[in-house]
């Protein structure tokens, strides 16, 4: 869920519209594949910065929540 709201507000972050985007559905989640935490400051959604879309994974949770084993 992080890594996909990350990626949703550096799409957001390249075009205008009058009006505001939500990106909060990782708040309900219980776990993260991501290796840190997305920041709301304000009220806002405070873009990751860094390669790719600002967020790295964490091998441990990879390997924990795996399917094809």
């Amino acid at each position: 869920m992080q890594i996909g709201s990350a990626a949703a507000a550096h799409f957001a972050c390249t075009y205008t519209t009058v009006h505001a985007h939500e990106f909060s559905s990782f708040l309900d989640a219980k776990d993260h594949v991501a290796d840190q935490d997305l920041v709301i400051k304000n009220g806002q959604l405070i873009v990751p910065e860094g390669p790719g879309i600002g967020l790295s994974l964490d091998p441990k949770k990879l390997k924990k929540y795996r399917l094809d084993k």
